[in-house]
């Protein structure tokens, strides 16, 4: 044994076995490119403690003092399994805690969802059992939560959901901003892939979409997408339309109804109004953002009472300026429209780079609005796991999958 021992310690467990089956799980996860994931009690230190502990409803306490009220129960010492299973070459490992690891999966979430048509007594009962799972002074520090991979794999765990810092504090709002990942479509469109213009199977879309409207907590058929063609059309929505609207941002100040964008390289752009609480989802590619959608929708906010600078916008990812090279003629259709848009680009060597996030904050800001987040995330790189339309066409895939990016008044 090659671990240090606490002179603390009364009750120390070693077992080879324990070891020798963890080598075996560790080759067949590299093989398959998966992950091993570890949930137990236990600590991280670099000397060993005691290996047993006795526990009452899940708080530490003294045996003797609690004889057949307690449970004597395993304590691993995670960090002595990071070092053995880095000698497996899992070289990506992540430890936190049970609470730590159950809010970033979305447990509260969850629970809202479950709890939404209980009584009163049953809905109590869901949150007393999720206190449990989650307080630090019960389940939710006294057990931790390991996940070890393969660096290279980039192997990953669940949904991603991206959250603006800035509308993540309004309790009212639900939002966020999908990736690929977590969904049940194959091939090209794995997994979530929420374009219901893509040839993928429309059974799994409709999967995904639910998905996605569940981790949101609206209703798929309150979900409402546009028929996106690039355009500066708005729609102002006041109940849900029998068919689909032709057009790229809505806006609502209406209860229960999600307002959904589609993106695979364009920006998907929220604006939201604490004041009267109306909110817009905006699809703006160069050419909705080139023929000033985000100054067209800011004007029906004005129409609608409220005060441009108290307005709240976040632009979601898109393409990065390393990862948007453009051709002359789009240089010069943006210099002729003003001379000033010559900062959105770079030019090196012959090539030259559009700043897309960059040219739709000038138009929030250019428009009054003084809040404004920008989420940089490539969804060009494939690293970021999202879907791109100019990825796709450099591997020459004949379609691509497309992210969601939903916003809703709860």
């Amino acid at each position: 044994m090659d671990e240090q021992i606490n002179y603390h310690g009364n009750f120390i467990e070693y077992s080879p076995l324990a070891f020798k089956k963890l080598n075996i799980i560790s080759k067949i996860v590299k093989k398959h490119n998966g992950g091993i994931l570890i949930i137990d009690y236990g600590y991280n230190k670099k000397k060993m403690f005691n290996t047993l502990q006795s526990v009452k409803n899940h708080k530490r306490n003294n045996f003797l003092e609690n004889t057949y009220k307690s449970d004597i129960t395993h304590m691993i010492n995670f960090h002595y399994y990071k070092k053995k299973i880095k000698k497996m070459k899992l070289d990506n490992i992540k430890l936190t805690t049970q609470k730590d690891f159950l809010l970033k999966m979305g447990i509260l979430r969850r629970a809202e969802i479950i709890s939404k048509n209980l009584s009163f007594l049953k809905k109590s009962d869901v949150y007393f059992r999720l206190r449990k799972l989650i307080n630090e002074k019960e389940m939710g520090s006294l057990f931790k939560v390991m996940f070890a991979t393969q660096k290279k794999n980039n192997f990953k765990l669940g949904f991603w959901m991206i959250q603006s810092k800035l509308i993540k504090k309004y309790n009212n709002i639900s939002h966020g901003f999908f990736n690929s990942r977590g969904g049940y479509s194959k091939g090209i469109y794995k997994s979530l892939n929420c374009g219901i213009g893509s040839r993928d199977k429309k059974a799994l879309i409709n999967a995904n979409l639910k998905r996605a409207c569940n981790k949101i907590g609206c209703s798929k058929k309150n979900l409402i997408l546009l028929n996106q063609v690039h355009s500066n059309k708005i729609h102002i929505i006041n109940k849900l339309p029998k068919k689909k609207l032709l057009g790229d941002a809505i806006i609502t100040n209406k209860k229960k109804i999600a307002l959904g964008i589609l993106t695979a390289d364009c920006a998907p752009v929220f604006i939201y109004d604490p004041e009267n609480n109306f909110i817009s989802a905006i699809h703006a590619g160069w050419k909705g953002a080139y023929r000033k959608i985000i100054k067209k929708t800011l004007n029906n906010f004005k129409n609608n009472g409220s005060k441009i600078n108290k307005l709240v916008a976040v632009i979601g990812p898109c393409i990065a300026k390393k990862s948007y090279e453009v051709k002359n003629d789009f240089f010069k259709r943006f210099i002729n429209q003003n001379k000033n848009n010559i900062k959105f680009f770079n030019l090196k060597k012959k090539r030259i780079f559009f700043s897309l996030n960059d040219y739709i904050k000038s138009h929030l800001k250019n428009n009054g609005i003084e809040k404004i987040e920008i989420i940089k995330k490539d969804t060009y790189l494939n690293k970021n796991n999202f879907f791109s339309s100019r990825r796709s066409s450099k591997n020459n895939f004949d379609d691509y999958g497309r992210n969601i990016s939903i916003i809703m008044i709860k």
